[in-house]
């Protein structure tokens, strides 16, 4: 991973496709596929944004926010400070999620209902 993240802001338009994103990076704008992010986390009022490159990406607005910019159908939220793109998850293990590249995010209390309905299970006994 980077050492230090890039502060960025985020810039909407109406032009842009919704599959990519222009973040504001030290003075520079940087142009970003939406399916190479890897997943989301908050930090009081900035969002690291993980690229799939192992490159982290520090906007300077809350997590919800960019959230809202992010197709829902392609991420998803998994605790207070952590939003996921489904499509790099490899595991869930217990109250632990798995990505591709082997971060293990934990899964709050009050998402995992949500979270885990949100996939289909084959194979596995049905709870009550």
């Amino acid at each position: 991973m980077s050492e230090k993240p890039v502060k960025c802001s985020i810039k909407l338009s109406n032009r842009c496709p919704d599959h990519v994103f222009i973040l504001l990076a030290d003075s520079e704008y940087v142009r970003v596929a939406v399916d190479d992010i890897t997943h989301l986390q908050a930090e009081r009022d900035n969002c690291s944004i993980y690229i799939r490159n192992s490159e982290r990406m520090m906007v300077t607005v809350p997590m919800k926010h960019v959230l809202k910019v992010l197709p829902q159908t392609k991420f998803i939220r998994v605790h207070r400070s952590h939003a996921l793109n489904i499509s790099y998850i490899v595991k869930i293990i217990g109250n632990r999620i798995e990505l591709q590249d082997g971060t293990e995010i934990v899964i709050g209390k009050t998402y995992r209902d949500k979270v885990l309905s949100s996939f289909i299970f084959i194979g596995s006994r049905e709870r009550k």
